[in-house]
C-alpha cells in the first residue's frame, strides 16, 4: 500500500491526474477505493479488463464471461471505473515487444474472431494491443467480418500502440469508426528499435500520418511497462522526434498543439470522460497542472524539461513544489 501511494504521488508530481490501465490489480484497486472513501485519492483510474484466453478451450470460458461483462462496465464513477475489454483478445496473437514480424495463422485468427464477435454482440468497447503491420491487417480483416453482422461503430473500438500502422490501415479504421491509442516505445527504446527495424524504425510510430488520417487518436506513454510516464518526455518526442537522450529517432513529427490535444482532450474521450476531463471549461472537473514555463512558446528541445509546480485533481492540490511553501 505504501508503494502504491508513493507511485501515485510521483505521477502527480509528473503532472498526471488520470491513468488508463490494462488490467487493474484487485489489491491496488482496493487501496484506491479506500483512499477515495477517505477523500485522499489524487489520481483517476480507468480499467481495461479481459480474460486473455490462450487456448480454444479458454475461449469458451471467455465467451461466457463476455456475455456477463456488460453489467460490470461503467458501474463506477469519475474516480475508478471499468471501461473496456482488453488489452489482449486472444493471447497467442499478442505481439511481443520488439518482435520484428508477425504472421497470424488462420486457426488463431478464428479464435480471435470468436471473441471479437462476442464483444461486439455484447456492445462492449474494445482496447486491443495491435503492434506490427501484418497483425494490424489481420485484426482489421476480422473486425470487418464481424462488423457485417454486428456493427462496431460507436462502440469505441481502439487499436493500441500501432507503431507500424500505415495510411491504408488508418483508412480502414476510419471506415469502421475505430480509434488509435498511440503509446510509442521509441521514447526510451529508440536505439533498440533502430537495431531491429533499421530505417523502418524512423516511422514507428508514423505520427504525422496518424494525425492527418482523420482517425481520432489519443497519446500516452505505456509507462511503466515500456516507457517512462512523464508526459513532457513523450510530448518532446512527438514534436522533435527525439528520444530521452536527445537522439532523433523518428522523422514524422507533429505540432506541439496537436500533441497536447492528443494527450488531454482526446485521452479524456478514450476513458469515456470527455464531459468531465481534458480541457479547462466551466462544468468540467478541476483537474489541472501549473507549469514552470510556457509549453507553447519555449524552444522545442526544452519541452522535456518542463516541470509541474502544482497538480490539482478535483480542485484539490495533489502535489506542489515544496519550494512554493517557502
Amino acid at each position: 500500500e505504501a508503494s502504491a501511494r508513493k507511485l501515485i504521488d510521483d505521477m502527480n508530481r509528473a503532472g498526471l491526474t488520470t491513468v488508463g490501465v490494462p488490467g487493474c490489480d484487485p489489491v491496488v484497486s482496493s487501496f484506491l477505493r479506500k483512499w477515495k472513501t477517505e477523500g485522499s485519492l489524487s489520481i483517476r483510474t480507468f480499467c481495461i479488463e479481459g480474460d486473455a484466453a490462450a487456448t480454444p478451450e479458454q475461449v469458451d470460458r471467455s465467451l461466457r464471461q463476455i456475455a456477463a461483462m456488460r453489467a460490470t462496465l461503467f458501474q463506477g464513477d469519475e474516480w475508478i471505473d471499468n471501461i473496456a475489454y482488453g488489452e489482449t483478445v486472444y493471447s497467442p496473437l499478442h505481439d511481443p515487444m520488439f518482435a520484428v514480424k508477425s504472421a497470424p495463422p488462420a486457426d488463431q485468427l478464428a479464435q480471435w474472431r470468436r471473441i471479437a464477435t462476442a464483444i461486439a454482440t455484447a456492445g462492449i468497447p474494445l482496447h486491443v494491443h495491435a503492434e506490427l503491420h501484418d497483425t494490424i491487417d489481420a485484426f482489421l480483416d476480422q473486425i470487418e467480418a464481424v462488423n457485417k453482422e454486428h456493427p462496431v461503430r460507436n462502440l469505441r473500438w481502439v487499436f493500441a500502440h500501432v507503431n507500424q500502422i500505415d495510411g491504408p490501415q488508418l483508412q480502414r479504421m476510419q471506415r469502421l469508426g475505430m480509434y488509435a491509442a498511440v503509446h510509442p516505445w521509441a521514447v526510451i527504446n529508440g536505439g533498440i528499435m533502430r537495431d531491429l527495424f533499421g530505417d523502418g524504425a524512423s516511422d514507428m510510430p508514423p505520427l504525422r500520418t496518424i494525425q492527418d488520417s482523420g482517425v481520432i487518436w489519443g497519446f500516452g506513454s505505456d509507462g511503466t511497462a515500456a516507457n517512462q510516464y512523464s508526459p513532457f518526455q513523450v510530448l518532446r518526442f512527438a514534436v522533435t522526434g527525439k528520444m530521452v537522450g536527445g537522439t532523433k529517432v523518428i522523422r514524422q513529427t507533429i505540432s506541439r498543439e496537436d500533441a497536447l490535444i492528443a494527450y488531454t482532450r482526446r485521452n479524456a474521450f478514450f476513458v469515456f470522460q470527455e464531459n468531465n476531463l481534458g480541457s479547462l471549461q466551466p462544468g468540467k472537473l478541476a483537474d489541472l497542472v501549473v507549469l514552470d514555463r510556457d509549453y507553447l512558446t519555449i524552444p522545442e528541445d526544452q519541452i522535456a524539461d518542463v516541470q509541474p509546480v502544482m497538480t490539482m485533481t478535483g480542485g484539490k492540490i495533489a502535489w506542489s513544489d515544496p519550494s512554493l511553501k517557502k
